[in-house]
């Protein structure tokens, strides 16, 4: 399992670790104050913001794609850890997720289960659809 490191707290990289902020496709393109609806962003909001950016934009759903690739890193860095962020929503999604979950996409009874590249998949099609 990888650990979610913060940059303010290394003094160098560590090895086998892959930098999770807005200089790459792991960041969260979403900041914390900045005005919506009228009103600042707080953290929660930011990461709710990015959870449905992900799920429900082409370009979150490109991000997702990629999403395997930190499986094979020990460390994510960000600035926010050990506070809540975004990495915490990447580790969800593939260490909870990565065994059998429901599909939240499917409006039915059923019990669907999928791993994390058909999960990305059906919410491609679901945007294709809409």
């Amino acid at each position: 399992m990888p650990e979610i490191l913060n940059k303010h707290h290394l003094k160098s990289m560590p090895e086998n670790a892959i930098m999770c902020d807005r200089t790459g496709k792991f960041g969260n393109i979403f900041k914390i104050g900045n005005l919506y609806n009228g009103r600042k962003m707080t953290r929660e909001d930011v990461i709710s913001a990015h959870q449905d950016w992900l799920f429900y934009s082409s370009e979150g759903i490109e991000v997702l794609k990629y999403l395997p690739e930190l499986e094979k890193y020990d460390a994510w860095i960000c600035w926010c850890a050990p506070l809540p962020c975004h990495c915490d929503l990447y580790f969800k999604l593939l260490f909870i997720a990565s065994f059998s979950f429901p599909c939240p996409v499917i409006d039915c009874h059923k019990q669907n289960y999928f791993k994390l590249r058909k999960f990305c998949s059906h919410y491609e099609k679901k945007l294709q659809l809409n």
